[in-house]
């Protein structure tokens, strides 16, 4: 009976770790490049 509470408990507790990790996920940028330049006076010049 105890074995069984203490599993259990471990899957109540992984479901909600889990949920918890998904709604961490989701407020990531997909992309952690910066946003691309569209003025080109403000644009790094490159040498030739």
């Amino acid at each position: 009976m105890i074995g069984f509470l203490v599993i259990l408990a471990l899957v109540v507790v992984s479901v909600l770790l889990f949920r918890s990790m998904t709604r961490h996920i989701r407020k990531v940028p997909k992309s952690f490049d910066p946003p691309p330049v569209e003025d080109e006076k403000s644009a790094p010049v490159t040498p030739p």
